[in-house]
Parts: structure tokens; sequence; C-alpha cells
């Protein structure tokens, strides 16, 4: 199971760092079951060279399925929604996994895992321990004219690091990086907001791309704010 958690971290994270923080709650210990089962039939029928078939459910909604070595994925993405559905089978059909993430950053919500009969065996909240919620950052980026959530994000992601390191500051936070207005300035900006409060604790503009060894480019930031 922590082999499932690792593909699923790595896979949403895109390098970044996630937030492990197992809930025990007493109904775990009542084995509740599921009744989400992977069509493995039909997936074998309409699977291509790459073991993979995708398919759209409806005018707004697109299903993605593959097969690993031990386990079927499905990711469902919907134009409605910055936020994709991801779950993972066992073998034999039978739900492994289930959460919800920002595509290529962050998981979102709680992660089930399930045994191979589809009793539920643990869950981690991965919104925990940040106050500073989702809504809020829908708010902030509103208020700093990110008009599509879509197409004006570069990237958005969340740290909950237990020491400061050279890339990453201690405790919970956010990172943004869109294209909107901060104060009287238009461009792209990269923002880091704390996790818990939600206090901006740098803002960057971003500047251009600068040479980086003989064939490379690196990405240049003007520092607007840094707290103290």
């Amino acid at each position: 199971m922590r082999h499932l958690l690792c593909i699923i971290i790595f896979a949403a994270l895109n390098n970044g760092i996630a937030q492990n923080n197992p809930r025990k709650d007493n109904y775990l210990n009542k084995q509740d079951t599921i009744i989400n089962v992977f069509d493995i039939k039909k997936f074998n029928l309409n699977k291509n060279d790459l073991n993979q078939f995708s398919f759209k459910l409806n005018e707004t909604t697109t299903v993605s399925h593959r097969e690993l070595k031990d386990e079927y994925i499905e990711v469902i993405q919907s134009d409605t929604s910055v936020f994709e559905d991801f779950k993972s089978y066992h073998k034999n059909g039978n739900l492994k996994a289930s959460v919800k993430r920002y595509p290529n950053s962050f998981l979102k919500g709680e992660l089930k895992e399930y045994d191979k009969n589809s009793n539920l065996i643990n869950i981690i909240d991965h919104d925990e321990p940040f106050k500073f919620t989702w809504k809020d950052i829908e708010a902030f980026l509103m208020a700093h004219e990110v008009e599509d959530l879509k197409k004006n994000i570069i990237s958005i992601r969340r740290f909950n690091e237990k020491k400061t390191s050279k890339f990453v500051r201690k405790g919970p936070y956010w990172q943004l990086e869109f294209i909107g207005k901060y104060k009287d300035l238009i461009g792209q900006f990269s923002i880091e907001l704390d996790g818990i409060t939600g206090e901006e604790l740098l803002v960057k503009r971003f500047r251009g791309k600068g040479p980086k060894g003989k064939s490379g480019t690196i990405a240049l930031y003007d520092t607007i704010y840094e707290k103290e």
C-alpha cells in the first residue's frame, strides 16, 4: 500500500512536497466497503499499444484509463473543475485508492485506501494542517485579477516540511505562480502564502529568462516583498 501512495504522490506533485497526515477514525474498524469496480473487459477491448484507453463521458468530462504492472489507473477530468478525480484499482478490478488532485501539483482532501476486497483500510487527509484553504486561495487569486483559473495559473503547490532547506521553508505554506495583478503591477507573479494565516511570505515578479549553462535557460525574478 505504501508503494501505491508513492506512485500517486510522484505523479500528482511533479517533484513537489506532499503532506501525509494519517487520520485514525473509529469507523475504519467497521470494514466499510465500496462498490467501485474497474471494467477490465471493456478496457481490454479498447486499450491501445500503450495499455491506455480514453473516452468522453459527456461534453465536459474525459475519462482516461491505463494499466500498470500492479494496478489500473483512472483519471476523470472535467472542463468545469480545476481538480481531477484520481482512482487506482487492484488487478481484480476492485478499488485500491481514490483522491482529488490538482494536476501535476498536490492532492486535495482525503486519500482513501482499500484492500483487495474493497475494505477501507486507511485515510490520509492532505488538507491538514492547512487553515488557509483552497477557497481562500481562489479568493486571493480573484483579488489579484486572475480571470481564468485554468489559463492564467502557471502552478499552484503547497508544502508542509518539518525543516527549512535550500528549496523549501518550514511549516505549511502555499506557492502560487500566476498571470494577474499585484498592487499597481501587472505581469506574472510568484507568491508564497502562510498555510495557516494566509500572510504573504514572499512576492516575486517574473522578469524573463536568462542563460544557464551552454544551452539552457533559467527563470529570473525581481523580489517585490519578503517577510523578514
